[in-house]
């Protein structure tokens, strides 16, 4: 498969800033992964690789369900 353009939008709706792990891994900048991403060009597997980026240590969102699980929602969750 390969990210589409409304793929990559939805991402960056919801608060996940994906071209910007994309533009990190493919070391390449933003605008010419926008390309890309037009051109069908960007792979399943390179997106996977940015979003382990996002999860990993010093990612966005590292740690994050762990410390969701220590919040009142997450408790409750559990419950």
């Amino acid at each position: 498969g390969r990210l589409a353009g409304q793929e990559l939008n939805q991402f960056a709706n919801q608060g996940v800033p994906l071209i910007e792990y994309l533009a990190a891994v493919m070391d390449k900048p933003h605008e010419e992964i926008k390309k890309l991403v037009e051109q069908g060009e960007v792979g399943f597997d390179t997106v996977v690789e940015a979003i382990n980026h996002l999860t990993q240590s010093g990612g966005k969102f590292f740690g994050l369900a762990d410390k969701y699980s220590k919040s009142f929602s997450g408790l409750l969750d559990q419950v």
